[in-house]
């Protein structure tokens, strides 16, 4: 519990390369975590973690982990090639990562448990998964996104959660598929201008939830 100053440091090459917990204030922007075993930074127990700017390519897990924490500022981090996802945030976390990129991780967002994520104008590209996973009632602000080329879902709403993808592009191949924007179990997805079929139609309030268009 207390603060501390990483600006710029390195913690490439370790299991976790920052870790933020119990109530503490890191600053860490600046900072490079790249191929990290674990996690790049990993924000816990009501701590706060600011990594912009930071390198957190390439990690075992997660570039950015945030459980039960207070805030995570991340402003054009990066957490590409991540071998589970670029971002996780869970158990009523936030993560501010806009202009950010999670390219080429296996999942580029994913939200879960109540959390929430703005990643507006950042870029997940061809994510072996899915570019945003939303669950379990968390909100992911993904407008003006680039989210092209997954393999299962451009963005994907599900449990009660809700995205806004205004102007992004969520077409995971050449042509729209339904499987590009979707949502379940009583989700919704604001899908203004964006690039990609949906799951459902829109403007329909359906059991899945409902996509405005």
């Amino acid at each position: 519990n207390g603060r501390l100053n990483l600006q710029g440091a390195s913690g490439k090459n370790s299991s976790i390369g920052c870790t933020s917990t119990d109530g503490s204030q890191v600053n860490f922007a600046g900072g490079i975590a790249d191929h990290c075993t674990l996690y790049g930074v990993n924000c816990l127990e009501g701590s706060s973690l600011n990594c912009s700017s930071a390198n957190l390519t390439f990690a075992g897990q997660y570039g950015i982990r945030a459980s039960n924490c207070d805030k995570v500022s991340a402003y054009l981090a990066d957490t590409s090639d991540c071998a589970v996802a670029g971002v996780w945030a869970e158990q009523a976390s936030t993560v501010a990562i806009k202009n950010g990129k999670a390219d080429r991780s296996a999942t580029g967002i994913r939200a879960d448990g109540a959390s929430s994520v703005d990643f507006e104008g950042g870029s997940a590209i061809n994510c072996a998964s899915r570019a945003i996973q939303d669950l379990a009632a968390s909100k992911v602000n993904a407008i003006n996104c680039t989210l092209s080329g997954a393999g299962v879902n451009g963005i994907l709403a599900n449990i009660g959660s809700d995205i806004a993808a205004n102007g992004a592009n969520c077409r995971m191949g050449a042509v729209d598929a339904p499987t590009d924007i979707a949502i379940g179990n009583g989700s919704r997805i604001s899908a203004a201008t964006a690039i990609g079929g949906k799951s459902v139609a829109v403007n329909t309030l359906t059991r899945d939830g409902f996509i405005t268009f």
